[in-house]
C-alpha cells in the first residue's frame, strides 16, 4: 500500500451493538443516517414504513452469507447513487449460523460419500479454516466500507460466558455471538440490557465496552444510546478526504502470492529455473547463463553447499 502523510480523513463509524432480546438495539440501528440494511430477521420490517424507520432507504432479507458478501459489494459501489450512508446487518449472529451449517452441510455430504454416519461428523479443521477466511473477507469488506465514509452498524445476540465454580457453571458475563475476535474490529462496541425503576418502568441501557472514538470511556453506561451521540465526531470530518482503500483485495493479493510462493518452493531448483528463465528478457537470460556458468553451477542436482548457497543467491538475483 505504501506510506502516506497523516491527517483528518472521512470515515465511517463501526459499531458493534450486542444484548438479549428486546434491549432496543434496532432502535439503536434506526438512528443511524441513511440505512442499507441486511435484516436476517424480519425484526425490522415493523418498524418500515413508520417514523422510528424513516432512516431506512433500502432493506434485504436474507440470512445467506453469500447475499451478505453480495449486498456489502452492491452498498461498495453504489453507496452515492443509493445515497446511502451506513450499512447494517440485524443480526450477523444469524449470518454465522448460514455460514456454520452451509459448512456442516458439506462436510456431512463428503462423510457419507465416504460411507461414513454423519451422525458422528464434526466441523474439520479444513472448514474452521474455510469459515474463518470467509469471515474475515466479510469482515475487511465492512471495514473497506467505512474508508468511504460509510457507517457499519452490526448487530449480535449476546451468548453466556460461564465458569465453573465448585461443582456449579455460574453466568460471569456475556459476550456476542458471532466468529471470535470479530469484536476488536470495531471502533464501538456495546452491550444493551434494561433496567427498571422505581415505579415499575423500563429503561433501555447500554454498557460501553469500547469506544475508540473517545466519546465516553469504557465501562460507562448509557440510557437510550443513538447515532447523536457521536455525530460529532463524523460532521467534524465530513469534508475532509476517504481514505478509500481495499483490505480485502489486499488480502486476497496476500494469499494468491503465498500460494505461488508454497508452489513454486515445493519445486525443484531445476523447474525453478525452467519457470524463471522464459520470464527473463533476452539480455537477462543471457546474464543469468554467464552467472551460472561463472559460479560453475552446471547440475542442479549434485551441488556442494557453497554451490548451493551461490545458486539461491543468484536465482534471487534475476527472480
Amino acid at each position: 500500500m505504501g506510506f502516506r502523510k497523516p491527517g483528518e480523513k472521512k470515515l465511517g463509524g463501526k459499531f458493534l451493538s450486542y444484548g438479549k432480546k428486546a434491549t432496543s438495539k434496532t432502535t439503536f440501528l434506526l438512528t443511524f443516517p441513511k440505512i442499507a440494511a441486511l435484516d436476517t430477521e424480519t425484526g425490522m420490517s415493523f418498524y418500515e414504513g413508520t417514523n422510528a424507520g424513516k432512516n431506512l432507504v433500502l432493506v434485504s432479507n436474507s440470512q445467506s452469507y453469500k447475499s451478505f458478501e453480495d449486498d456489502l459489494d452492491d452498498i461498495s459501489e453504489n453507496y452515492e447513487e443509493y445515497g446511502v450512508e451506513t450499512f447494517a446487518v440485524d443480526s450477523v449472529t444469524k449470518v454465522k449460523e448460514n455460514l456454520e451449517e452451509t459448512i456442516m452441510l458439506i462436510d456431512e455430504k463428503r462423510e457419507r460419500s465416504k460411507g461414513k454416519s454423519v451422525d458422528e461428523t464434526n466441523l474439520s479443521i479444513r472448514s474452521r479454516g474455510r469459515i474463518k477466511y470467509v469471515n474475515k473477507k466479510l469482515q475487511n469488506m465492512k471495514i473497506d466500507l467505512s474508508t468511504r465514509g460509510i457507517n457499519v452498524v452490526d448487530i449480535a445476540q449476546a451468548k453466556e460466558i460461564k465458569e465453573k465454580q465448585g461443582d456449579q457453571f455460574v453466568l460471569v458475563g456475556h459476550e456476542p455471538d458471532m466468529q471470535k475476535g470479530s469484536e476488536h474490529d470495531y471502533d464501538v462496541v456495546l452491550y444493551h440490557y434494561t433496567e427498571t425503576d422505581g415505579r415499575g418502568n423500563t429503561k433501555f441501557m447500554a454498557r460501553v465496552e469500547k469506544d475508540r472514538l473517545g466519546v465516553f470511556k469504557v465501562g460507562q453506561t448509557i440510557e437510550n444510546p443513538s447515532y447523536e451521540m457521536w455525530a460529532s465526531v463524523f460532521d467534524k470530518r465530513k469534508d475532509k478526504d476517504t481514505l478509500n482503500v481495499s483490505f480485502v483485495q489486499e488480502s486476497e493479493d496476500g494469499k494468491h502470492r503465498y500460494e505461488e510462493q508454497q508452489e513454486l518452493d515445493e519445486k525443484t531448483w531445476k523447474d525453478k529455473f525452467a519457470i524463471l528463465i522464459p520470464t527473463l528478457e533476452d539480455d537477462k537470460k543471457k546474464e543469468l547463463m554467464e552467472t551460472l556458468k561463472a559460479a560453475k553451477i552446471t547440475d542442479f542436482d549434485k551441488l556442494t553447499p557453497k554451490k548451493r548457497e551461490d545458486m539461491i543467491k543468484i536465482y534471487e538475483q534475476f527472480a
